[in-house]
């Protein structure tokens, strides 16, 4: 798992922003748990909004807040005087692990400061959201409550899009690619045994039916098998289990698609595996929810 986990200790700029962003909580690393914030965002905003943004929101709230906490304390002279301190203790602990190992855990000795910013943020959101609507609030209340809990009694259809070289996996196999859609991919040359192309750990996704939808290249022609997605959950192991087939003369990237049965709202790993017959890019993986509501079950 060494292109996902916090632990390149290399210091290029690309992998400080990661850093950056793992230790806010900005981005998943290979420590952070699944939470089940956004999938009930997701039915509350009636899956307008795709699950991996909802997912980068609901990990960066407090950061966001704090950032605009500390921006509103250090404006202000008086304060910025004597609770430099604070900020300063932040800014030093970031720089260490900038430099060495990041993740969202090692915030943890500074989290008390960053709470404290947190809720100036969040003071000041809530008083400007008073003054400019204070007459509005209780109907926009009410109406936020009926909306909430109709849109929960609906299982509205979502979407998850991940980028292959987001998945867990050796750094080995992420390679440039000019047709991948971000100019990178996942590559494995043909082997002698199936190898792990890359994985999906720790997910919390919406019950129920769901495509998945592949978008991989090969250079043979033949109609063949090659790829093995396997789906599980830590409570009933395997749940899904397909072979994906190359069509014939086929060339570019291709939509693979496979279906999976009703699954209960569980803790999920997907692992995507190639089965050394040809060679395999995988660019991104789509995944769709609800498909009951739109198949109009």
């Amino acid at each position: 798992h060494l292109h996902t986990l916090p632990g390149d200790f290399s210091s290029r700029p690309g992998n400080r922003r990661r850093k950056f962003l793992y230790f806010w909580g900005l981005d998943k690393d290979g420590w952070s748990m699944p939470s089940a914030a956004p999938v009930l965002l997701s039915r509350i905003f009636l899956g307008a909004l795709p699950l991996d943004l909802l997912q980068t929101i609901a990990r960066g709230v407090i950061a966001l807040l704090g950032f605009l906490g500390m921006g509103l304390v250090l404006s202000r002279r008086e304060l910025r005087t004597q609770l430099w301190v604070f900020p300063a203790t932040i800014g030093v602990l970031l720089s260490v692990h900038l430099v060495l190992i990041s993740s969202h855990r090692f915030a943890v000795p500074v989290l008390p400061y960053i709470f404290l910013f947190t809720a100036v943020g969040l003071v000041w959101v809530g008083r400007q959201i008073r003054q400019y609507a204070g007459r509005y609030m209780p109907m926009a209340l009410g109406c936020g409550c009926v909306w909430v809990v109709g849109a929960l009694l609906v299982n509205s259809p979502s979407n998850f899009h991940v980028e292959a070289e987001d998945l867990e996996g050796s750094p080995l196999t992420v390679v440039n690619d000019p047709q991948a859609h971000n100019g990178v991919s996942r590559f494995h040359a043909p082997s002698q045994t199936r190898r792990l192309l890359g994985l999906l750990p720790q997910e919390l996704f919406p019950a129920g039916l769901f495509d998945m939808h592949f978008s991989v290249r090969s250079e043979t022609q033949d109609h063949q098998e090659i790829l093995e997605v396997v789906v599980s959950t830590y409570e009933q192991g395997i749940v899904c289990r397909r072979r994906l087939s190359w069509p014939a003369n086929g060339h570019g990237y291709q939509q693979l698609t496979m279906s999976c049965p009703r699954m209960p709202q569980r803790i999920s790993r997907i692992e995507v595996w190639t089965l050394g017959t040809a060679s395999v890019w995988l660019d991104t993986i789509d995944m769709e929810f609800g498909l009951e509501t739109r198949s109009g079950q």
